[in-house]
């Protein structure tokens, strides 16, 4: 049964469902959301709207945002606001009496869509590969239950100061651009969609705040391996990557040297292109005159050197 009416103070709303027990407040989703079918029951905009009030509610899952704002920060016309509205609330999921927003505890069974509609981007979003391992629907959906947790233990370790409702602010429209996007997980932590987010988006800083995400859920056990937020870098060319390889295999150099033999070569690969010197015709002025164009100390020239030694 859904609430028929909202108000501010709990204990005054007739309301006759109540959610369990959260010991960071309201913001979670349940583990049925996804193995009972809640999720695959929604259409992308009513999950893109659901997810958002699950995001902004308070303790007792009340929210209070105009339709205006709503579909300015969704990205979405009226006409699909309010198709999203209905049908959260036809699905007995949120209460709305004209002003306020309540999520309501999940009902005994989800109820479905039409076949006929199914959207095919809320597959795209739960269904992603990490590697080689497919991972299944109920994993599709830890990009929400770990923004919601990590942006709780902010709120719990730094209360109202500045830089951690930035930090959710962030998140928050990452996890609705995302879902705009139907992004799959191996597209969502990567170079191009982060500049991207901050190009579309205006925000500075992402992958600072995306880092900071990374590293909670790694130092909890909630991931593998941190995400790969850094800008790809290109290839070396062959006799460069050769040059390499010789030197982490045949010689057994460390890897703090192999990668100071790779920032070296990056540029000195460009410095050959530039004033159109063969490898073949290579001598060790060539290399002084390369070194000299760093401005470094002589101990770092000398370490680029020996980088160099044996090319």
């Amino acid at each position: 049964m859904k609430r028929e009416a909202l108000n501010l103070d709990p204990k005054e709303s007739p309301q006759t469902r109540s959610r369990e027990k959260n010991p960071r407040g309201f913001s979670f989703i349940p583990h049925r959301f996804v193995t009972d079918g809640f999720l695959s029951a929604l259409s992308q905009k009513e999950l893109l709207l659901y997810f958002f009030l699950v995001l902004v509610s308070d303790r007792h899952g009340l929210s209070f945002y105009s339709y205006d704002v709503i579909c300015s920060l969704l990205e979405i016309c009226v006409d699909d606001y309010i198709m999203a509205r209905d049908g959260l609330i036809n699905k007995d999921l949120i209460a709305f009496d004209g002003t306020l927003f309540q999520v309501l505890d999940l009902p005994q069974s989800p109820v479905k869509r039409p076949a006929s509609i199914q959207s095919d981007g809320v597959a795209a979003l739960v269904q992603h590969s990490w590697g080689e391992e497919m991972v299944s629907l109920k994993d599709g959906t830890l990009l929400m239950e770990a923004i919601l947790d990590y942006t709780g233990w902010l709120k719990e370790t730094h209360g109202r100061s500045t830089a951690p409702l930035r930090h959710i602010r962030i998140l928050r429209d990452f996890s609705v651009y995302v879902i705009q996007k139907g992004l799959n997980w191996d597209e969502m932590f990567t170079f191009k969609t982060i500049d991207a987010f901050q190009t579309e988006r205006g925000y500075r800083g992402v992958r600072g705040v995306l880092t900071a995400l990374s590293d909670y859920l790694l130092s909890r056990g909630k991931i593998a391996q941190p995400f790969p937020l850094s800008k790809p870098k290109p290839a070396l060319a062959n006799v460069y990557e050769e040059y390499r390889l010789y030197h982490a295999h045949t010689l057994g150099s460390s890897p703090a040297l192999i990668k100071q033999i790779r920032t070296v070569l990056r540029p000195f690969h460009a410095y050959l292109e530039k004033n159109g010197i063969a490898l073949s015709a290579l001598n060790i002025e060539h290399c002084d005159a390369f070194l000299s164009t760093f401005k470094v100390s002589d101990q770092s020239r000398k370490c680029y050197r020996h980088c160099l030694r044996g090319f």
